[in-house]
């Protein structure tokens, strides 16, 4: 396993790239695929409301998702640098710590979420014949926030350790269980939003655990730590060095849900129709983004890996490689998505006022996929530097980012109406993509490596 999951040798960068990041591919794609889903079923067996109801609490649970995710990267990279140097015994300490912290984490946001949704829903002006379907959404979805988060970390730890294979397969399992569940509860006992959130919950425990039974076992290979009882098990200054790690990938990630609230609460303002239109044309967007987000996570995982063996050269080789592989997926994928886009849409809504919903999403993803390439330059060199450990400056590019995304979509408003909605999007990835490949070529990056047991030389092999 230890030389199978090692990204700091070989040299087909490019091929080990799309091995280690086509796992991660399809676990996205049927991740996204299961809270399709909610949406189809609802949408389809509900109605238009549900449909609304279920994409106007989509940017308050991301807000708590990016949370996750942003742990997640804190602890991958501490994690992998780890593994990358071959220091066994911190890397197996830094695993179970970050595991520890982040289930304390987890419990107390969603004790704080299940407070906070509704208050959040009233002030982006959610339509009063959909909130309380939000807020039920929610505040069934905060109830196993603990356990959504336990994912998100269980599979961090996978990818630092280079094997990205197993939360493929716990995934399909839980989108196949939160499938069934949703036309149990939503068809066969009528619970309609309500259904669908047990249904995501349930799937993503038994994922949960199913993930952490196996990780157990996969790690024997990493020697045990040499002291006991708890200090074998939790690092205190470990769990810090990766919560300083995590907190501006938390606030980087967390300030694109905060800017997605935002978006929505203009959105609102339009009625049910569009908040409809554009939670359908969303979640067709997140499907074609699928392959930028899955070689952007690769390539953390690929860098810090090689920042931990001291091969600065072949981490400036695996960029090229991954910017490269991402604008084959990406402008492959959105030719696809652009022909079929009604199509796709159409899945989403049926019966009476349908035709609207199903113009204005299909309107909506053509001009967004047309700029998906953007996106996958933009994971490229952001998730480089997150590997690096460069995290406060991808926080300060993405929320200048977001910045600039909601500005122009207020500048744009007048001329262009509900459109500047989805105008401002390419806007907003152009700024970062250039932003985060200026800092990439300043090497700045360098000072802000966490561990640096090896020595470093641009001279190492590729």
């Amino acid at each position: 396993m230890n030389q199978r999951n090692d990204m700091t040798r070989g040299d087909h960068i490019m091929k080990q790239l799309f091995f280690f990041m086509l796992p991660m591919l399809l676990g996205n794609i049927f991740q996204q695929f299961y809270n399709i889903a909610d949406t189809v079923i609802v949408g389809n067996w509900v109605g238009a409301d549900a449909l609304a109801a279920v994409g106007a609490s989509s940017p308050i649970f991301f807000l708590f998702v990016a949370a996750a995710n942003g742990m997640s990267a804190g602890g991958g990279v501490v994690i992998g640098q780890y593994f990358g140097a071959g220091d066994h015994k911190r890397c197996r300490k830094s695993i179970t710590t970050f595991l520890i912290f982040e289930g304390v984490v987890a419990t107390a946001l969603g004790i704080v979420g299940i407070f906070i949704c509704k208050p959040i829903l009233q002030m982006i002006n959610t339509p009063a014949n959909i909130i309380d379907g939000a807020n039920t959404y929610l505040c069934i979805y905060m109830g196993g926030l603990a356990f959504n988060f336990l994912y998100f970390a269980l599979s961090a730890v996978y990818r630092a350790l280079g094997d990205s294979k197993p939360p493929l397969y716990f995934l399909i399992i839980c989108t196949i269980l939160n499938i069934v569940l949703d036309l149990v509860f939503v068809i066969n006992f009528g619970w309609g939003v309500a259904g669908v959130a047990i249904a995501t919950i349930i799937s993503q425990t038994v994922c949960c655990v199913i993930s952490w039974i196996v990780l157990y076992k996969k790690i024997a290979f990493l020697e045990q730590p040499d002291e006991t009882g708890w200090a074998r098990y939790y690092n205190n200054e470990m769990a810090m060095k990766m919560f300083k790690l995590a907190i501006p990938s938390t606030i980087q990630m967390s300030s694109v849900s905060l800017v997605g609230i935002m978006m929505q609460g203009i959105i609102n303002n339009y009625g049910t129709a569009y908040i409809a239109a554009y939670t359908a044309a969303n979640k067709v967007d997140n499907i074609t983004f699928m392959p930028a987000m899955s070689i952007g996570v690769a390539m953390s995982a690929f860098t810090a890996q090689n920042i931990g063996a001291g091969k600065i050269k072949r981490v400036r080789e695996g960029v090229k490689m991954g910017n490269l592989l991402s604008l084959i997926f990406c402008l492959s994928v959105s030719a696809v998505v652009f022909l079929l886009g009604p199509t796709i849409v159409s899945w989403f809504i049926s019966g009476e006022g349908s035709q609207q919903i199903i113009d204005i999403g299909s309107v909506m993803v053509r001009f967004i996929v047309t700029f998906t390439f953007l996106s996958g330059l933009r994971n490229v060199y952001e998730n480089t530097l997150k590997g690096v450990g460069d995290m406060n400056m991808v926080m300060f590019i993405t929320i200048a980012g977001m910045v600039v995304r909601y500005l122009a979509a207020l500048v744009m408003m007048k001329p262009f109406g509900f459109a500047a909605v989805y105008y401002s999007i390419p806007v907003a990835a152009l700024f970062e993509v250039l932003a985060s490949f200026w800092r990439w070529k300043t090497d700045k990056w360098k000072r802000t490596i966490v561990v640096r047991e090896a020595e470093f030389d641009e001279s190492l092999e590729v």
